[in-house]
C-alpha cells in the first residue's frame, strides 16, 4: 500500500528518508518524555519483583505495599534520572532510525537494491524486507544507547551501586573498567530490544495495511499502536527481559542463558514470566499515552510543511 500520503507504517510512505529521521527524532523527544513520566512506578515493581531478594515471591500488590511502607512514594520513582533521559535520547534515535531506513531508498528509486529492501517476502500478507531490516537497525541504535542506562535503572531500584568503585575518585581513576561494567548485560538486551522493536513494527505495519481506519482513529490508533501492539511485543520477548534484570541487578548465576535454564529447573518456564503483569499495565498505560502524543506531534511538524 503506497500512495499519496498514506500511512503504511508510523510514517508517510511518500516521505523522504531525512523527512522521517527529523519527525522521529523530534516526536520520539516527546514520546520519551511521556513513557517514563507515566510508566516508571510501575516499573519499579515489576523490576523489583524480577530481579530483587526480599521480593521474590509477592505479588504485584504485595510489592507495592512494601515499596510504598518502606519508602513512601519516592520510593516508586528511584532511578527515574536515568530512563528519563536516556529516554528521551534513545527513543529518539530510535524513531528517526526506523523512519529513515524504512524511507531509504539505496541506489534510488528504480534501483535494484530499492527493490530488494521494498520486496514482500512470500507468505507473509504483504510484509516487506524493509519493515524487518528497518526494525533491527532502530532495536540496535537503541539497544548500543539504552543498555547502561538500563543497567543504572535496575541498580538503583533494587538499591544496589551502579559503580564498581564506591567513591567518584575511585571510580574516575578507572574509566575504562567503569565504561565497560556499566554495558553488563548488553547481550541480553539487545536481543530483547531485537525481538521487541521488529515485533512491534511488523505489528503495526499489519495494523495500518488491514485495519487502516482503526489504525488511524484520533484516540484509539495509538493505544492500538503504543498500548496493544507494543504490549502484545512485550509478552513474546518478556523471558529476555526477566533475564535481562537479573543480569543488571547482579544476581548471581552466570550467563542469562545459564540463568535461564538454571530458573526453569527449579521454578519452570512460567518463572520467567514473573513481573509480566505490572508490566503489561506499564506498558499499555505508558506506551498508548506517549504514542498519543508522538502522532499528535506528527501531525503538529506535519501542518507545518
Amino acid at each position: 500500500m503506497s500512495g499519496s500520503g498514506k500511512k503504511t507504517s508510523l510514517f508517510h510512505s511518500d516521505a523522504s528518508a531525512t523527512k522521517n529521521a527529523i519527525i522521529g527524532l523530534g516526536c520520539g523527544v516527546a514520546y520519551g518524555i511521556t513513557s517514563p513520566l507515566v510508566g516508571h512506578p510501575i516499573d519499579t515493581i515489576k523490576t523489583k519483583m524480577q530481579a530483587q531478594k526480599g521480593y521474590a515471591t509477592g505479588g504485584m500488590f504485595a510489592t507495592a505495599k512494601t515499596v510504598f511502607v518502606k519508602d513512601g512514594l519516592k520510593g516508586f520513582y528511584r532511578g527515574l534520572l536515568p530512563p528519563l533521559f536516556g529516554s528521551v535520547f534513545f527513543r529518539s534515535v530510535q524513531f528517526a532510525a526506523y523512519g529513515a531506513a524504512h524511507a531509504a531508498k539505496p541506489d534510488g528509486p528504480d534501483g535494484s537494491l530499492t527493490k530488494a529492501w521494498r520486496t514482500e517476502i512470500p507468505f507473509t500478507g504483504g510484509l516487506e524486507v524493509r519493515v524487518l531490516g528497518a526494525g533491527l537497525f532502530a532495536a540496535s541504535v537503541r539497544a548500543t544507547f539504552e543498555s547502561p542506562l538500563e543497567f543504572m535503572k535496575v541498580r538503583r531500584q533494587t538499591g544496589s551501586n551502579w559503580r564498581i568503585y564506591g567513591t567518584w575518585q575511585e571510580s574516575l581513576r578507572h574509566p575504562l573498567k567503569e565504561f565497560s561494567h556499566i554495558f553488563t548485560g548488553f547481550g541480553i538486551t539487545w536481543m530483547r530490544t531485537a525481538g521487541l522493536m521488529t515485533s512491534f513494527f511488523v505489528m503495526v505495519d499489519y495494523g495500518y495495511r488491514y485495519v487502516p481506519d482503526l489504525f488511524n482513529a484520533p484516540l484509539i490508533g495509538p493505544f492500538m499502536k503504543g498500548g496493544v501492539c507494543a504490549t502484545m511485543s512485550w509478552w513474546l520477548i518478556w523471558p529476555f527481559e526477566t533475564m535481562k534484570s537479573k543480569v543488571q541487578a547482579g544476581d548471581e548465576g552466570g550467563s542469562a542463558w545459564k540463568r535461564a535454564i538454571a530458573q526453569i529447573r527449579q521454578k519452570g518456564f512460567l518463572s520467567l514470566y514473573r513481573g509480566i503483569l505490572p508490566g503489561s499495565i506499564r506498558s499499555f498505560v505508558a506506551n498508548g499515552t506517549s504514542m498519543l502524543v508522538f502522532t499528535y506531534c506528527q501531525k503538529l511538524q506535519q501542518s507545518e510543511d
